[in-house]
Protein backbone atom coordinates (compact mmCIF):
# COMPACT_ATOMS: atom_id res chain seq x y z
CA UNK A 1 0.00 0.00 0.00
CA UNK A 2 1.27 3.45 -0.84
CA UNK A 3 0.16 6.59 0.95
CA UNK A 4 0.46 10.11 -0.30
CA UNK A 5 1.43 12.03 2.79
CA UNK A 6 1.36 15.76 3.14
CA UNK A 7 0.63 18.23 5.90
CA UNK A 8 -0.01 16.80 9.36
CA UNK A 9 -0.05 13.25 8.03
CA UNK A 10 3.64 13.50 7.14
CA UNK A 11 4.43 14.10 10.82
CA UNK A 12 2.83 10.86 12.04
CA UNK A 13 5.00 7.84 12.87
CA UNK A 14 5.03 5.07 10.26
CA UNK A 15 3.59 2.60 12.81
CA UNK A 16 0.55 4.82 13.36
CA UNK A 17 -0.06 5.18 9.62
CA UNK A 18 0.31 1.43 9.08
CA UNK A 19 -2.09 0.55 11.91
CA UNK A 20 -4.65 3.06 10.66
CA UNK A 21 -4.53 1.63 7.15
CA UNK A 22 -4.71 -1.96 8.42
CA UNK A 23 -7.90 -1.15 10.36
CA UNK A 24 -9.48 0.51 7.35
CA UNK A 25 -8.82 -2.40 5.01
CA UNK A 26 -9.74 -5.16 7.51
CA UNK A 27 -13.46 -4.41 7.18
CA UNK A 28 -15.76 -2.34 5.02
CA UNK A 29 -16.45 0.57 7.38
CA UNK A 30 -19.05 3.26 6.70
CA UNK A 31 -17.86 6.58 5.28
CA UNK A 32 -18.27 8.32 8.64
CA UNK A 33 -17.06 5.44 10.83
CA UNK A 34 -14.04 7.32 12.14
CA UNK A 35 -15.14 10.89 11.47
CA UNK A 36 -15.48 11.75 15.15
CA UNK A 37 -13.14 9.28 16.85
CA UNK A 38 -9.98 7.59 15.66
CA UNK A 39 -9.79 3.79 15.69
CA UNK A 40 -6.49 4.25 17.51
CA UNK A 41 -5.62 5.30 21.05
CA UNK A 42 -2.39 6.38 22.71
CA UNK A 43 -1.36 4.72 25.95
CA UNK A 44 -0.59 7.50 28.44
CA UNK A 45 2.05 5.43 30.25
CA UNK A 46 4.21 4.69 27.22
CA UNK A 47 2.91 6.87 24.42
CA UNK A 48 2.45 3.75 22.28
CA UNK A 49 -0.29 3.83 19.67
CA UNK A 50 -2.74 0.93 19.96
CA UNK A 51 -5.96 -0.20 18.36
CA UNK A 52 -8.93 0.75 20.55
CA UNK A 53 -10.30 -2.42 22.20
CA UNK A 54 -13.83 -1.96 20.84
CA UNK A 55 -12.51 -1.68 17.27
CA UNK A 56 -10.33 -4.75 17.78
CA UNK A 57 -13.43 -6.56 19.07
CA UNK A 58 -15.44 -5.73 15.96
CA UNK A 59 -12.64 -6.97 13.71
CA UNK A 60 -12.23 -10.18 15.74
CA UNK A 61 -15.99 -10.81 15.70
CA UNK A 62 -16.19 -10.23 11.95
CA UNK A 63 -13.36 -12.68 11.30
CA UNK A 64 -14.82 -15.38 13.57
CA UNK A 65 -14.68 -18.60 11.58
CA UNK A 66 -18.38 -19.19 12.20
CA UNK A 67 -19.34 -15.94 10.49
CA UNK A 68 -20.00 -15.79 6.75
CA UNK A 69 -17.35 -14.16 4.60
CA UNK A 70 -19.85 -11.55 3.43
CA UNK A 71 -23.52 -10.84 3.98
CA UNK A 72 -26.16 -8.41 2.70
CA UNK A 73 -28.66 -9.38 5.39
CA UNK A 74 -29.19 -6.90 8.24
CA UNK A 75 -29.13 -9.79 10.71
CA UNK A 76 -25.38 -9.97 10.10
CA UNK A 77 -24.98 -6.88 12.29
CA UNK A 78 -26.92 -8.62 15.06
CA UNK A 79 -24.60 -11.61 14.85
CA UNK A 80 -21.58 -9.32 15.16
CA UNK A 81 -23.19 -7.56 18.11
CA UNK A 82 -23.86 -10.89 19.84
CA UNK A 83 -20.21 -11.85 19.48
CA UNK A 84 -19.14 -8.54 21.01
CA UNK A 85 -21.33 -9.23 24.06
CA UNK A 86 -19.97 -12.72 24.65
CA UNK A 87 -17.10 -13.10 27.14
CA UNK A 88 -13.67 -13.58 25.59
CA UNK A 89 -13.16 -16.75 27.64
CA UNK A 90 -15.77 -19.31 28.60
CA UNK A 91 -16.80 -19.05 32.26
CA UNK A 92 -14.91 -21.35 34.61
CA UNK A 93 -16.91 -23.84 36.69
Amino acid sequence: MFLRMKGAMAQLPAETLALTQAVQVALMWGDAAFAEASPLAVLPETGATILRPEIAGVIAAAYDRMMPVAADDKSHALRLFARLQAPAEPPRP
